[in-house]
């Protein structure tokens, strides 16, 4: 089966813009443990940044440094696009929120792990409309500016 058509990997990424990140990795993961590769690996590197946003919720900056930058090493092959994922995207701003994280004092942490634990219209998940050629799904992290 096509990864992109995958019901597990469908779950999966709603879960992520809804951000439900911890049952974003459950999802994922049942789907990962049968991928052979290349799906393996991609889909550990959007576990791992999901993992990495379920920590940043909890005020883990450590846990969450780590994962994003192991999601961020994983993905940067799949580029431009993997299983109609704009893979460009979800690397960019990854990329960017790795970069804020690290320049957060550890003051700043709690309003951050508010901000994600709150409402995820900021994650989008864009798919084509029904009839429309497949478009890349955009799985955008948030950017922190504004908070």
């Amino acid at each position: 089966m096509d990864l992109a058509e995958h019901p597990g990997f469908q779950q999966g990424l709603r879960e992520f813009r809804a951000g439900e990140f911890y049952p974003c990795h459950d999802s994922l993961e049942a789907v990962w443990m049968t991928a052979a590769e290349p799906d393996k690996t991609f889909i550990q590197g959007i576990l791992q940044i999901a993992v990495a946003c379920y920590h940043l919720g909890n005020g883990n900056r450590q846990g969450t440094l780590i994962l994003l930058g192991e999601g961020l090493k994983r993905l940067r092959d799949y580029q431009p696009d993997y299983a109609q994922i704009d893979v460009t995207a979800l690397v960019r701003s990854s990329a960017v929120l790795l970069g804020q994280i690290q320049q957060l004092s550890d003051g700043d942490l709690p309003q951050v792990c508010d901000w994600v634990r709150g409402d995820h219209r900021h994650w989008p998940l864009v798919i084509a409309p029904s009839g429309a050629p497949p478009a890349p799904i955009l799985l955008n992290l948030p950017v922190l500016n504004g908070l």
